[in-house]
């Protein structure tokens, strides 16, 4: 048998009005959130549900990291603080 993987996915929601504030001007606050944490984003934009799961270069822990950040921003906190 092979080696199990196992892979970190998480669902948050968050509000509507703060989803803009998550994908940012040409998507670039998204963007940056998968490049630093390598992770995929998957918002949808009508609920406010966002999946997050790892990148192919990802480890099992960065999207927990992302998870936070995308919290934050939820909450109110700007992409830069978060």
């Amino acid at each position: 048998m092979g080696a199990l993987e196992y892979m970190s996915v998480f669902r948050v929601r968050i509000p509507i009005n703060r989803v803009g504030v998550l994908i940012g001007a040409k998507g670039e606050v998204k963007r940056a959130i998968e490049d630093k944490c390598h992770v995929r984003l998957n918002i949808d934009s009508s609920s406010g549900d966002v999946e997050i799961t790892p990148a192919d270069d990802g480890d099992v822990l960065s999207p927990l990291i992302a998870k936070n950040v995308v919290l934050a921003i939820g909450r109110g906190f700007s992409p830069e603080k978060a």
